[in-house]
């Protein structure tokens, strides 16, 4: 059978006609494949129509308009309706291709699905009022979402109309009127909380952290205590955006929070991450001596953290205690239980035997045996770990993962950006402000300011100089 993909060309001009035996509308047309071979197919239409009504040439028209759209993806038509459903699947598949956060923009989309029948041109700004109201009293209940994640579901919600409005599938009225609605304040929803103020954490946090966290998570850890990268920076880190050439590694990240706006002033990349010998000694050995997977382009992949957890999980299941009396087991057919076995064999080792020693079932041991547990590898945990998404961190992935470590070490409210905040604020009191800012890569002093607490100490020494001035 054919594997071939047939598809329309254009110019496409299908023949629109009656179909005798079916007794409807229909429309023939041609397909064709990459070596040229052509089919014809055909489309039928509602059989309560007659031919060359206006109800079946209207039909017609709007198959025939929506079948060029699909020529050209990610664009709708002007004389044709859209629901907000069809909005919303054009608009994921767009930004599949395009978003590294994936994740959000389909959380986003379910916003909109209590409204996914309606008529993109019949959208208005008391609908999207209406989500946000919704959205509103469930955080208050449940107090999952501050009042900045709302005002945020909101404001990429309505660029989803913006998005739609210029590529045909909304007109330019509805977008005008979603583009109304204020972001939502404290006045109108005093049972949301606001968003939580990040503060440096302390270093024996981070080093909880490390203790109990895997290769590929301690690595990272230790490198944002290190140089106070951002974790976005830290997530994409590639080998080949590190210059080795001098005694300080220097990472050149691609991407960074700042970007946009050196490529809108059409500068060079000005954000540069100095690694010490601390940061090179540890990314060294986790890529030479403990990576599974070494040739993967990026520095710390979702996959390879896995296979070290999967590991740690079995190696807390099957404890080198176990497995030595597993592997004890006469591996002989036919030799392995039966008091025949031990009369002819007094050297055989049985299931009921290792049972007893180990205190648990028989029928566990069989089990367990047949996995032969003994044998598992970091290889062959990263082989029995499927790769789910993409290879290297996403936002969310890295978020939830240092959750379960601030768990794991018994951390509440810890978030990866503290450890910035820590580096921020250890520079200002060590080297200065402005070397902070250099270090972080702020280009404005004022954004440190942000990062670095008060010098609480330097004030009191200071009114105690005043205070010995004034005894004098």
């Amino acid at each position: 059978m054919s594997t071939d993909t047939f598809k329309i060309r254009l110019p496409f001009n299908p023949r629109y006609g009656w179909h005798k035996s079916k007794k409807q509308p229909c429309a023939n047309y041609r397909v064709y494949n990459a070596a040229g071979k052509r089919k014809l197919r055909t489309k039928y239409f509602s059989r309560g129509h007659e031919l060359h009504s206006s109800e079946s040439l209207a039909e017609f028209d709007q198959w025939r308009k929506r079948m060029i759209d699909g020529l050209t993806p990610h664009t709708g038509h002007i004389e044709l309706e859209y629901t907000v459903e069809e909005l919303c699947r054009s608009w994921l598949d767009y930004r599949r291709e395009t978003s590294p956060d994936y994740g959000h923009d389909k959380r986003v989309a379910v916003v909109l699905e209590a409204y996914k029948n309606y008529k993109t041109n019949d959208f208005r700004s008391s609908i999207m009022l209406a989500i946000r109201d919704s959205m509103r009293r469930d955080a208050e209940v449940r107090g999952h979402r501050n009042r900045d994640t709302v005002n945020r579901y909101v404001r990429d919600a309505i660029s989803i109309f913006a998005w739609g409005s210029m590529r045909d599938f909304v007109k330019a009225e509805v977008i005008a009127s979603l583009r109304e609605i204020k972001p939502l304040t404290r006045r109108e929803s005093p049972g949301l909380r606001g968003r939580k103020t990040v503060y440096a954490c302390e270093q024996t946090s981070v080093e909880q952290l490390i203790a109990v966290a895997n290769p590929t998570l301690a690595t990272m850890l230790t490198l944002q205590l290190e140089t106070g990268m951002r974790p976005k920076e830290l997530r994409l880190m590639q080998w080949e955006d590190i210059d080795q050439s001098g005694p300080l590694w220097v990472y050149v990240p691609k991407s960074h929070k700042n970007r946009h706006r050196e490529e809108s002033r059409r500068e060079k990349n000005q954000r540069a991450i100095y690694l010490n010998r601390r940061a090179q000694e540890v990314l060294w050995h986790y890529h030479d001596s403990q990576r599974p997977d070494p040739l993967n382009r990026f520095l710390f992949t979702v996959r390879e953290s896995s296979a070290f957890n999967l590991l740690d999980r079995h190696r807390s299941k099957y404890s080198l205690e176990v497995c030595e009396v597993l592997q004890r087991i006469t591996r002989q057919k036919n030799r392995r239980f039966g008091t025949r076995a031990l009369s002819v064999h007094p050297d055989v080792y049985t299931y009921a035997m290792a049972a007893e020693e180990l205190g648990m079932k028989e029928e566990t041991v069989r089990t367990w045996t047949k996995k032969r547990p003994w044998e598992m590898t970091l290889s062959k945990a990263f082989q029995n770990t499927p790769l789910k998404g993409s290879h290297e961190f996403t936002k969310d992935k890295y978020h939830h993962a240092i959750n379960r470590l601030a768990k794991q070490a018994g951390l509440e409210g810890f978030s990866a950006y503290q450890i910035r905040h820590l580096k921020a604020e250890q520079l200002d009191q060590q080297f200065g402000r402005e070397a902070a800012a250099a270090v972080l890569g702020h280009s404005n002093i004022s954004t440190t300011a942000i990062y670095a607490k008060r010098n609480h100490e330097l004030a009191r020494e200071i009114q105690s100089r005043a205070d010995q001035g004034g005894e004098s």
